[in-house]
């Protein structure tokens, strides 16, 4: 029982530690969006309300015109091909502030088009 307990005990230790860190990088998240820093993500499949989440949006601010992901005012230029999806862990603070000085929402729609590299390679924490 002592073990059962002390492992139990490490459990939620480390656990209470994870809701912590990801409250304190959340609020940082929110608190950088509201003053026009940080950019809202909408990571969806193919058919699963990507589009009504996009025109709801739109209604708060600019995004790009096709569905959020793309579209003709998508300079892929400047911002990479839609399907160049997901950026990597090291380029993620760039674009982020490149693509929030036009848009203040973006797609990335997944389902035909696969990611071209894992979607855990993106920094999900750059606030």
């Amino acid at each position: 029982p002592d073990a059962i307990h002390t492992f139990s005990h490490h459990i939620h230790n480390a656990s209470s530690s994870f809701e912590r860190h990801n409250a304190s990088s959340t609020s940082q998240q929110v608190a950088s969006y509201k003053i026009d820093e940080a950019l809202i993500l909408n990571l969806h499949i193919t058919h699963h309300a990507g589009t009504t989440m996009c025109a709801e949006m739109k209604k708060w601010g600019p995004t790009p015109d096709k569905a959020c992901n793309g579209g003709d005012n998508w300079n892929r230029t400047i911002y990479g091909h839609p399907r160049n999806r997901p950026w990597t862990y090291n380029v993620t603070a760039k674009q982020v502030d490149l693509l929030r000085q036009r848009y203040h929402m973006i797609a990335w729609e997944f389902g035909p088009v696969k990611p071209g590299r894992p979607l855990g390679g993106v920094n999900w924490e750059f606030p």
